[in-house]
């Protein structure tokens, strides 16, 4: 999954490569020379936003094949309902276990083709966007229950006995569908390499070495940097040239006619699929509901 790909560059620390005459600007000139980069070609005209979305506000990028598995709240909701159910096995054994909500949590900006977005920059860099409280008490509960043999026994105990738990494991269903990876075709089509050469020729032409690997979107110059100013300035121009020859809307346009393709040829199965997770979700609905 592409996704892994870039959260696994996404935690490296910065950007390293230095930078042709460059390296000394501020990060305020860094963000003025971002605004006027060197002219490149754009290699394509992207068609309007037909069958994807791009969202700057929320920081998501939405393809078709997305509605047809769990989002990013739907997935808390099952996360929370699995919970209930530990919380009523666990008390039978007299453990208290709290409940942590997830459910009014967001999700972070895509990062499916790198950094796009300057806020990303401005406020995290190339680093992982840090936890919130609520999702760092989620996973000490979760470790404080897997550090207890008594717990893990009872848990395991449960979760063969109780149908609820496998119920709601099953939210890919049974269903096999052929589905390419239209992520890494796209990347190697013509237009998708097309696109990627003229946002590194940019990269290049405003002073950053960029990594021999053509394909890394993620971390444009391949390895990390210690100067904070420097991984800032980089990350900026990364960010505007990206934007300068529309890549993000040309991958993600791409993509969507790859993936709907797929759509089209496995309707049936994805409805399917669609429908199978609806009817987990109001099972979900119900546990939460008698929690208590």
């Amino acid at each position: 999954m592409p996704v892994s790909a870039a959260v696994a560059m996404a935690a490296l620390t910065g950007v390293s490569a230095c930078s042709t005459g460059t390296h000394n600007l501020t990060i305020e000139q860094a963000k003025a020379r971002a605004k006027t980069l060197s002219s490149v070609a754009v290699p394509s005209t992207i068609r309007p936003l037909k069958n994807y979305r791009i969202d700057e506000s929320t920081g998501q990028l939405t393809l078709p094949l997305d509605k047809f598995s769990a989002n990013f709240a739907q997935l808390q909701t099952l996360d929370y309902a699995t919970q209930v159910l530990d919380r009523q096995c666990l008390a039978r054994v007299g453990v208290d276990l709290p409940l942590v909500d997830l459910r009014s949590e967001k999700p972070g900006v895509s990062r499916l083709y790198g950094m796009w977005l300057e806020r990303q920059i401005n406020s995290y860099g190339y680093k992982l966007e840090p936890e919130s409280r609520t999702v760092a008490e989620r996973l000490r509960v979760g470790s404080s229950v897997a550090r207890s043999p008594r717990q893990v026994e009872a848990l395991q105990a449960c979760r063969e006995q109780n149908p609820a738990y496998k119920e709601l494991a099953e939210i890919g269903g049974n269903i096999s569908i052929p589905v390419a990876n239209a992520y890494d075709r796209v990347l190697k089509s013509p237009q998708g390499q097309a696109v990627i050469m003229a946002w590194r020729s940019c990269l290049t032409s405003n002073g950053v070495a960029v990594d021999p690997e053509p394909r890394n979107l993620w971390l444009p110059t391949g390895l990390p940097v210690r100067d904070d100013a420097e991984a800032k300035r980089i990350g900026l121009t990364d960010v505007a040239c990206k934007r300068k020859v529309k890549l993000v809307e040309t991958l993600l346009s791409l993509e969507a006619d790859a993936q709907e393709r797929i759509v089209n040829a496995n309707r049936p199965a994805l409805e399917a699929k669609a429908a199978n997770l609806k009817r987990i979700l109001k099972r979900a609905d119900a546990i939460i509901a008698h929690r208590d």
